[in-house]
């Protein structure tokens, strides 16, 4: 497909600059439009990290027969574009638009865990105490796509009456694209060991345990493809050379090679000791970890595997310097891939400027 697709694009191409030949002395006009509207995609990987993800937190809990976790994280299946073209219309029946359009996207989401746990241990009948450990922490994801399409397009009319006309377009074109990713984990650990008597009043000191942690992942990628589009829309003439438009059509193109480069932060704050409350607050002991560091690579795409739970195996996908290494938990690691196949609606005006004897 990789070598059949430019090939196409220049069989297009010769065709486009044929027709022109062709009807150049009969009847030409020549314009631009302008346009936006809203692309309805599959996604590929990046769509089925996420409903894997969404998988794995529901059979988490049912295994676990507990709401551990919590997750808003919805697929990207609608894109907004914009768009502009420059049409040549020749004669009455034929057309060709090379266009530029930009379509751009970010999708957030969050994944929540949180835990508690406590026990009870007696000193004979005087008092007794209380251990607590408690775990937060919130997920926060940000990816953004942005994709640039050049394309170069022909378009067949035909007149259906004063000032209205239906067409078709087949076309192809070449795809810039770009792929952010913005992951951040804030979670919290406490530890509590609270003495109490027999009767439930505080029996200080007590000692606690508390930390702090900050994970932070970004990092950029790009990837370039060929795709093809065909559709069919109407176009209503408000006057010789001012149109408005409508219409839809079928895009597939898929990127299959994405490199990039990104980095990451770590940072943990502990703090602990014996105070004479109940909460980790003003604790007199502290310290702090933290280290960073970047890579570059490609995209990959794996499953990982968990066979305890209901679904058994997720996708994911991530940027990392070699291929990952398949075993226990991982199979099927290969290139990740991100389609835009899917139907694209859009409205516009365009605007041409006539040469020779114009259109009737």
């Amino acid at each position: 497909m990789k070598k059949r697709l430019p090939q196409g694009f220049a069989v297009l191409a010769f065709a486009a600059g044929l027709a022109g030949w062709s009807f150049g002395a009969t009847d030409l006009r020549f314009g631009f439009s302008l346009s936006g509207g809203l692309s309805r995609i599959d996604g590929g990987d990046f769509n089925r990290a996420i409903r894997d993800r969404n998988a794995w937190v529901a059979d988490s809990n049912d295994y676990e027969n507990e709401n551990l976790y919590a997750i808003d994280w919805k697929e990207m299946s609608w894109l907004p574009k914009i768009g502009g073209e420059i049409n040549l219309r020749i004669g009455r029946y034929f057309g060709i638009g090379a266009g530029a359009e930009y379509i751009r996207r970010t999708n957030p989401g969050t994944i929540e865990h949180g835990t508690t746990t406590s026990s009870t241990f007696w000193y004979g009948v005087y008092y007794y105490k209380l251990n607590e450990e408690i775990y937060d922490a919130t997920v926060t994801i940000s990816q953004t796509l942005t994709v640039v399409p050049l394309t170069l397009s022909l378009y067949g009319f035909l007149p259906l009456g004063p000032g209205v006309e239906a067409y078709v377009k087949l076309g192809g074109g070449v795809y810039l694209g770009k792929l952010t990713s913005d992951w951040a984990l804030a979670s919290t650990t406490i530890a509590n060991e609270n003495y109490y008597w027999s009767s439930g009043t505080p029996f200080p000191p007590h000692y606690h345990v508390r930390i702090d942690g900050t994970e932070e992942e970004s990092w950029e990628a790009t990837s370039t493809a060929w795709g093809l589009h065909f559709g069919a829309g109407f176009c209503f003439n408000l006057s010789r050379g001012i149109a408005l438009f409508g219409e839809t059509f079928y895009r597939l193109v898929n990127f299959a090679e994405w490199k990039g480069s990104g980095g990451w932060d770590v940072e943990y704050d502990q703090s602990w000791g014996y105070t004479d409350s109940t909460e980790p607050v003003n604790l007199p002991e502290s310290d702090s970890f933290s280290v960073s560091g970047s890579t570059s690579g490609k995209l990959w795409f794996y499953e990982m595997i968990a066979n305890e739970l209901e679904t058994g195996v997720y996708g994911e996908y991530g940027l990392y310097e070699n291929k990952p290494q398949e075993g226990y938990f991982i199979k099927n690691a290969r290139p990740a891939e991100i389609n835009l196949n899917g139907f694209t609606f859009k409205v516009g005006i365009r605007i041409f400027f006539g040469v020779g004897g114009g259109i009737r």
